[in-house]
């Protein structure tokens, strides 16, 4: 963590904007994290100075820290495609792997850094199996589900995703194939038809760069989001992508909640019913604190006391004096009968 602190800090000496917004309390680690690793990689001049500007903007909004990060990948494409263009390359050629590291118990890790193309592909793949071969009172947990699926897609030996529900009406429980498999012959994976296409959203107009709206003005890839105008047209060269053109949006800027320093949910005065509200009395709140007590201990006071610190009986004050030949009192129902042992008193006889 402390390595991520002095990432942060560094990146952050070429942001002086919001370098001074997070030092104020502005933004969380993670958000200003977030906006320093996008604007970076612009270099230093008006088009970081700009982009500084419309980021303050839009971390103003109602976003999440991902849509937030989109945002700012757009943000970034649209100031200077072909740096963006530059920087993904640069990032395929330094983070692209897959890496299988044995887990315990039997399992294993699998991390890859694929591009955004692979994944929505395969995304597709595995929601369309599951949507295909299970139904929703499998018992299995989504991730079991989903590591079903893609041994199903990898051609394992033996792998066949169907559904382990016990209702037996459900037309997609069917027993795995049990055969041994033919080792002359490799598995092929299923065949999903008809394979949807990707699609790339390409916007029919651009706006002017001033204008906060401009993280709209930009190819994306559906199930990613926002990708270079040169990443878009490689993707339309393949089979499997078509372009979808839709009207520029420009979403209208929706200024955030300040921070609440009064206690009002960040409202400049109480909102209706907020110095007015009283909890309800009486018997309608039935917490376990507020209900009549019900044991021996909480019933003793100094009105009821003991006896005597070793006795078992206890009874009201003006229960006449008994003899001892003629044994304990008798069980009545009032709550000083209960039987009361040396834990629950002092050694005054009382009790504590």
């Amino acid at each position: 963590m402390a390595g991520r602190w002095i990432e942060l800090a560094t990146l952050l000496l070429q942001l002086p904007r919001i370098h001074a917004r997070f030092l104020a309390g502005g933004y969380s680690f993670h958000r200003a994290s977030t906006i320093a690793h996008a604007l970076t990689v612009l270099p230093a001049g008006p088009d970081r100075d700009r982009a500084q500007s419309i980021a303050i903007d839009l971390a103003a909004r109602r976003v999440t820290d991902p849509a937030l990060r989109d945002q700012l990948d757009a943000l970034v494409i649209d100031l200077d495609p072909d740096l963006a263009e530059q920087v993904r390359a640069e990032f395929a050629d330094h983070n692209q792997n897959l890496t299988i590291t044995a887990d315990a118990h039997g399992h294993a890790t699998i991390d890859a850094c694929v591009p955004a193309d692979h994944a929505a592909h395969l995304r597709h793949q595995i929601t369309t199996l599951l949507a295909t071969r299970i139904c929703r009172s499998d018992p299995r947990t989504t991730g079991q589900q989903r590591v079903a699926a893609l041994a199903e897609l990898l051609g394992t030996p033996g792998a066949h995703l169907h559904c382990t529900c016990t209702d037996l009406t459900c037309t997609r429980r069917s027993a795995p194939d049990t055969h041994a498999p033919d080792k002359a012959t490799a598995p092929t994976p299923p065949e999903l038809t008809p394979p949807a296409p990707q699609v790339v959203v390409l916007p029919t107009s651009t706006p002017d760069i001033e204008t906060p709206a401009v993280v709209t003005a930009h190819a994306r890839l559906r199930g990613h989001g926002s990708i270079t105008p040169a990443h878009a047209a490689h993707l339309l060269t393949h089979p499997g992508f078509i372009a979808v053109h839709t009207p520029l949006h420009i979403p209208a800027t929706t200024d955030s909640p300040p921070i609440d320093p009064i206690g009002h949910g960040g409202h400049a005065h109480p909102p209706p019913g907020a110095l007015t509200y009283a909890p309800t009395a009486g018997p309608a709140r039935t917490h376990p604190r507020h209900r009549p007590p019900t044991t021996d201990a909480d019933t003793r006071s100094a009105t009821h006391p003991p006896t005597s610190a070793n006795s078992t009986t206890s009874c009201p004050s003006t229960t006449p004096a008994r003899s001892q030949a003629a044994g304990p009192c008798p069980k009545t129902s009032h709550p000083c009968a209960h039987p009361t042992t040396t834990a629950n008193t002092s050694a005054t006889g009382h009790p504590p």
